[in-house]
């Protein structure tokens, strides 16, 4: 199971569609998983639920180096639940969600995250929504 996986580090599932009930059970997984780095989500339909419970997941991994959620559905709850996550998170150094739904609270919400995160060394938001607030 991926749950228990000692050995697997790298997962691609990306352009699948999987949908939200199966993003969940993914996000479960960053709770226990000691040995996934890399997390390649792209294309798979994914909404809110998703991304907050994948946020929720990053609170607690401290493997996990790089995770790809680019041209799916997420939107500003994601947004804030995921910057959120990064306050606290000390092994994330790529972030993609460029291709998504995000907005302004969003924007500003990794505008804060950023001021402590010191892991962090590419998020990639481009193609959203993020307004002139997230720049300032």
């Amino acid at each position: 199971s991926l749950k228990t996986s000692k050995t697997l580090n790298e997962l691609r599932l990306a352009n699948n569609q999987l949908g939200d009930k199966a993003g969940k059970t993914l996000a479960e997984l960053l709770k226990s998983n000691q040995t996934l780095v890399y997390l390649f989500l792209s294309q798979n339909n994914f909404e809110d639920e998703t991304g907050k419970a994948l946020a929720d997941g990053l609170k607690t991994n401290k493997k996990l180096v790089y995770l790809q959620l680019d041209d799916n559905q997420l939107g500003d709850n994601t947004g804030m639940a995921l910057a959120e996550a990064l306050k606290t998170n000390t092994t994330l150094q790529k972030l993609n969600l460029s291709y998504n739904k995000l907005g302004d609270a969003a924007g500003k919400a990794f505008r804060e995250a950023l001021k402590t995160n010191k892991a962090l060394q590419d998020l990639d938001l481009g193609q959203n929504q993020l307004g002139d607030e997230a720049g300032k």
